[in-house]
């Protein structure tokens, strides 16, 4: 219950802070378009890590970092939608075997019930048959 109650604040706290991130982008971008056109062509040196962690150095125009970035937050955005919907599948198979198991915890308990109980008519069948089958009877004689 603890994990579903993080998933959903960090899903809620993501919501919010792309909501908000899309809001100012939008309000800024008319803005920034102007400054930023004399800039779209100039070139500058920027140090990569590679997935091996190895670094090189490339020459790149800022809007080709920018489309490398879109790209990459594009990617990460799809891969969190991924997650996401795989978290939820888990979540219902981890709900699905939780029942189940309660399931066969209960049927493990009434089976014990059933022995305890086919136990003691056993141990009431052998109390009857060892009793001598005329017992009741009273031997009268009269003379």
């Amino acid at each position: 219950m603890q994990i579903q109650q993080a998933y959903s604040d960090l899903k809620k706290k993501l919501q919010a802070s792309t909501k908000n991130e899309s809001t100012f982008l939008n309000k800024i971008e008319p803005q920034i378009k102007p400054i930023s056109a004399p800039l779209s062509g100039l070139a500058i040196q920027s140090e990569q890590r590679a997935p091996d962690g190895t670094i090189s150095v490339k020459t790149s125009t800022i809007t080709e970092l920018v489309s490398t970035t879109e790209a990459q937050v594009n990617k990460l955005k799809t891969d969190i939608r991924r997650l996401g919907k795989e978290w939820a599948a888990a979540d219902s198979a981890a709900r699905a075997y939780s029942i189940l198991e309660k399931g066969l915890e209960d049927a493990n308990e009434q089976i014990i019930k059933i022995s305890d109980m086919s136990l003691e008519v056993v141990k009431e069948i052998e109390n009857v048959s060892r009793v001598p089958r005329y017992s009741s009877y009273k031997w009268v004689c009269h003379y």
